[in-house]
């Protein structure tokens, strides 16, 4: 969405126990850009939350790949909420310009 209309207080007011991945802060991009794969880790490492937020994900777009595996997983009791600001970054699933990358928006779970 727009960037200062208010995405990542509205759920940090609202979803005050999840796993927070705050891609704003220089540490966490080096982090999970040297092997995206570490959210595998995360999300196992989470316990009973079972809400994982990941805030500026444009700033990692390598992470939807293993995103999309995360929210595939059958088992998977975990919900992911996804923050970023639209981006024009043609290397970004998050933008305005042609259809998105991945396409992993309303992906339930069948009974």
């Amino acid at each position: 969405g727009p960037r200062g209309t208010g995405k990542t207080t509205w759920i940090k007011d609202h979803f005050t126990s999840a796993v927070w991945i705050d891609l704003l802060l220089p540490q966490e991009v080096s982090f999970y850009a040297a092997k995206p794969e570490r959210l595998i880790s995360t999300a196992e490492g989470a316990g009973n939350v079972k809400t994982i937020v990941i805030d500026e994900i444009q700033r990692v777009p390598d992470l939807f790949k293993t995103l999309r595996v995360l929210v595939d997983e059958e088992h998977s009791n975990q919900h992911y909420l996804i923050l970023g600001s639209a981006s024009t970054n043609r290397s970004c699933p998050l933008r305005w310009t042609n259809r998105p990358t991945e396409m992993i928006v309303g992906r339930l779970p069948m009974p």
